[in-house]
C-alpha cells in the first residue's frame, strides 16, 4: 500500500479546516450537505457525544476522513472492542467520508484502519444507495471485513419550488384551512414575526438565550424532553456561533407584545435549508404556534431563494409538511481476522 500523503489531524487542525472542509462537502452531491457539514459534526463530536478519540485524517484534493473512535461491545464475547463511526452518530446523518474522490478516500480509510486500528470496526453513514461513494467502500474494505448493511435513514423534505404558493398547493385541503385560521388567529393577537440572520457568534449565543428560554416553557421543556432536558443544549450552543459565522443561521420568533411565545432555528446551505428545532409556550396550542412558525420561516425562505426544506428525521407530524423523502444509508464493517 501507498504511504498516506498527510498526518493524522489533531482537534485543532479539524477546526482550523473549516473552510476547506465544507468545500469538499460542496463537491460531494451525493452526500447530505447540511448534516455532514464541519458546523454540524464539530458540534457533535464536542457537545453531542463528547469524550471520543478523533480520527481524521486530510487525504489531500481527495477530501476528508472524520471519525470518531470508542469502546463498544458489538460481539457475542461481550467484550468492547474499537469502534470508528462518524463524529454525528446518534442519529446517522453525517457521512464521515468527504470529498469529491470517494475512490481514493476509500483506499485511504482501508489503508489508516490496517495501519492505526487492525481490530476496530467501522460504521459509516449518510451514504447514498447504489452511490460511487458506497460501491468504493465496500470494495476497498471487503477484502479485510465483513460488511453489512444498516438500518436506512429517512429524513421529510418539503420542496419550495413555485414559491409559497407552490408549497401550499401541494399541501392538503385541511392544511390550507387549519393554516388560514392560525393567521387570522394570530392577527388578532398581534403576534409580531422576527427573522434574524446572525452574523457574529456574539449575536447567535444571545439570540439561542432567547430560544431556550421559550424552550423551557414548552412542553418539552416541562417534561425534560426539550433542549436542556434531552442534552442537545450543548450540541446547538456549538453549532449556533459556528453558522452564524458563515452566515448561514437563521432564527425566527413569534413575539406577543414583547413576550416570546415561539422559536425556530436552522441552517442555510446554498439553496437548501435544514431545520433544528422549533418551540412555542406550553399552554398556547390553540394558536398554533408552531404552525405559524414555520410558516412564516417558509415565507422567508422563499424570498432567499432556498428550493428545499429539510426538516429533519421523518416523523408523522412532518408529513403534512414535507411530500419528498430523502434516505440514506449506513454501512457496518467488522474486520475478518478477528
Amino acid at each position: 500500500m501507498a504511504t498516506p500523503a498527510t498526518p493524522a489531524l489533531d482537534l485543532e487542525a479539524l477546526l482550523s479546516a473549516a473552510p476547506a472542509y465544507d468545500e469538499a462537502l460542496l463537491a460531494s452531491p451525493d452526500l447530505d450537505l447540511a448534516c455532514s457539514r464541519h458546523a454540524f459534526v464539530i458540534a457533535a463530536f464536542l457537545g453531542l457525544q463528547p469524550g471520543r478519540r478523533l480520527r481524521g485524517y486530510h487525504i489531500d484534493a481527495a477530501g476528508y476522513l472524520a471519525f470518531a473512535e470508542r469502546e463498544a461491545t458489538l460481539f457475542e464475547d461481550g467484550r468492547p472492542h474499537p469502534l470508528w463511526e462518524p463524529l454525528e452518530a446518534m442519529w446517522g446523518l453525517a457521512c464521515p467520508i468527504v470529498g469529491p474522490d470517494p475512490l481514493k478516500l476509500a483506499g485511504a480509510l482501508a489503508q489508516r484502519l490496517h495501519e492505526d486500528a487492525p481490530t476496530a470496526s467501522l460504521l459509516v453513514c449518510g451514504l447514498r444507495q447504489h452511490s460511487a461513494r458506497l460501491v468504493a467502500l465496500a470494495t476497498a474494505l471487503a477484502p479485510t471485513h465483513r460488511l453489512l448493511a444498516g438500518s436506512p435513514t429517512l429524513r421529510q423534505v418539503a420542496s419550495l419550488e413555485g414559491g409559497v404558493d407552490g408549497f401550499l398547493s401541494r399541501r392538503s385541503a385541511r392544511f390550507r384551512t387549519n393554516l388560514r385560521r392560525a393567521m387570522k388567529i394570530g392577527s388578532s393577537l398581534g403576534l409580531r414575526h422576527e427573522r434574524h440572520v446572525p452574523s457574529t457568534a456574539e449575536a447567535a449565543v444571545a439570540l439561542y438565550a432567547r430560544a431556550v428560554a421559550i424552550d423551557d416553557h414548552s412542553w418539552k421543556g416541562r417534561a425534560e424532553t426539550g433542549l436542556r432536558g434531552s442534552g442537545l443544549h450543548a450540541f446547538y450552543a456549538e453549532m449556533l456561533p459556528r453558522l452564524a459565522t458563515t452566515g448561514d443561521l437563521r432564527m425566527h420568533f413569534l413575539v406577543e407584545g414583547e413576550t416570546d411565545v415561539a422559536y425556530l432555528f436552522g441552517g442555510r446551505l446554498g439553496d437548501r435549508f435544514r431545520g433544528l428545532q422549533f418551540a412555542f409556550l406550553a399552554g398556547r396550542e390553540a394558536a398554533s404556534l408552531g404552525n405559524l412558525a414555520q410558516y412564516h420561516a417558509i415565507e422567508c425562505l422563499v424570498e432567499e431563494g432556498v428550493s428545499r426544506y429539510d426538516l429533519g428525521v421523518a416523523v408523522d407530524y412532518k408529513r403534512h409538511w414535507g411530500e419528498e423523502l430523502d434516505e440514506t444509508v449506513s454501512l457496518i464493517a467488522t474486520p475478518r481476522r478477528r
